[in-house]
């Protein structure tokens, strides 16, 4: 197992496969299901909210 970086990744895309990979931000990557006659769509990351409390 290897990780890598997207750049890397790009590069192996431009060796090996013929334009098939296409960069996205990963906040945009969803889940979809159906639950009981719906339709739920989750986020796979949240995005976090810096909160500040005063004091």
């Amino acid at each position: 197992n290897y990780l890598t970086s997207p750049e890397k990744l790009f590069e192996y895309q431009k060796k090996y496969f013929d334009d098939e990979l296409t960069m996205i931000e990963i906040e945009n990557i969803s889940s979809i299901k159906f639950e009981k006659k719906k339709l739920v769509i989750n986020k796979f990351i949240q995005k976090k909210t810096h909160e500040t409390k005063e004091q």
